[in-house]
């Protein structure tokens, strides 16, 4: 895994706590998504409002289906995937 500056994808976040940790490890650019609007309401649970509104973080959660991501090419440094794929 690249630095804490890493731009991270974490596809399929769901009941997942994969994005808690990384963000408890410091990772401040993480970009998941799960396909399930369920899905993405369990992460924000997970995560609670005090991870999601800490200053400097950009904790981007969305529906989105990981088989056409809305982002460029490039866009990230690593994908932690644990599952969905």
């Amino acid at each position: 895994m690249p630095d804490q500056t890493a731009r991270v994808l974490v596809p399929g976040v769901g009941n997942d706590d994969a994005a808690v940790g990384l963000f408890d490890a410091g990772f401040r650019h993480i970009h998941a998504s799960d396909y399930a609007a369920e899905g993405v309401a369990r992460a924000k649970e997970l995560l609670g409002d005090d991870r999601i509104s800490r200053g400097g973080a950009a904790l981007d959660l969305r529906v989105a289906d990981c088989r056409a991501l809305p982002f460029e090419d490039g866009s990230f440094d690593a994908v932690f995937e644990k599952g969905t794929l």
